[in-house]
C-alpha cells in the first residue's frame, strides 16, 4: 500500500493492531489464504489512520488493493461489484481487528522519543538519525512493540547503533528525562538485534 501519504504514526500503529490482531487469533490468522492478509492489512491502515487523525477515504485505499491485486494475478478488473467487495471486506477486518483487541486503540507510540534522540543527536547528525528511525521501523515487522513500550524500542534502538556504529549518543541523559521513565534493564531485555 501506498503509505507516503500518511505519517509514520500511521504505519506504527497499523503495525501494531495487525500484531495484536494475530496474536490474539493466532489459528485464524494461520489459516488465511496470502491475499486475505493484504486485506486485513488494509483494515488495520484503516482503523490506523482514524486513530491517527490521518484519515484516507475507503475509496482510496481500495483503488490501492484493488491495483495490488490486479498486478500480481495480471488482470484488469475494475468492475464495481469487485471494488465493492474489496470495501466490505476491509470493513468486515476492520470490525474483526476492533473486537479481537476490545477497542482499545490507544496505541503508544515512538515519534516523541525519537524526537528527544534527534535534539541530543543535533542537526550535524541527520543521517545518524534516519538510520535510527529506519531501525525503529524495523522493529515493527516483530511483536516486539507488544512487549515493549515505544521509549524502551527506540532507546534500544539507539544503544544497538551506539554499539555496532561507535556513534556517540549520552543515553543516560536521554533515560534520565522525566517524562519518559525508561528502565535500562529493559532496554537490554528488548535487545531485538
Amino acid at each position: 500500500l501506498n503509505s507516503s501519504i500518511h505519517s509514520i504514526d500511521v504505519f506504527h500503529s497499523a503495525m501494531i493492531l495487525m500484531h495484536k490482531f494475530i496474536l490474539s487469533n493466532p489459528n485464524f490468522f494461520l489459516n488465511f489464504q496470502p491475499d486475505q492478509k493484504i486485506l486485513a492489512a488494509a483494515g488495520a491502515y484503516f482503523l490506523s489512520t482514524k486513530i491517527n487523525n490521518n484519515f484516507i477515504f475507503i475509496d482510496s485505499l481500495v483503488k490501492q488493493v484493488m491495483l495490488l491485486f490486479n498486478k500480481k494475478y495480471n488482470r484488469q478488473d475494475s468492475s464495481k461489484e469487485y471494488l465493492e467487495n474489496i470495501k466490505e471486506t476491509i470493513f468486515e477486518y476492520e470490525t474483526q481487528i476492533l473486537t479481537c483487541i476490545n477497542f482499545d486503540v490507544e496505541v503508544d507510540l515512538p515519534s516523541p522519543f525519537l524526537l528527544r534522540i534527534k535534539k541530543e543527536l543535533g542537526q550535524q547528525h541527520s543521517k545518524v538519525f534516519e538510520i535510527l528511525c529506519s531501525i525503529m521501523n524495523d522493529t515493527y515487522t516483530l511483536p516486539l512493540c507488544l512487549f515493549f513500550d515505544p521509549s524502551t524500542l527506540v532507546v534500544s534502538c539507539a544503544k544497538f547503533m551506539q554499539d555496532k556504529f561507535s556513534i556517540k549518543m549520552d543515553l543516560d541523559k536521554i533515560c534520565a528525562v522525566s517524562e519518559f521513565q525508561i528502565n535500562l534493564e529493559e532496554v537490554q531485555r528488548c535487545q531485538p538485534f
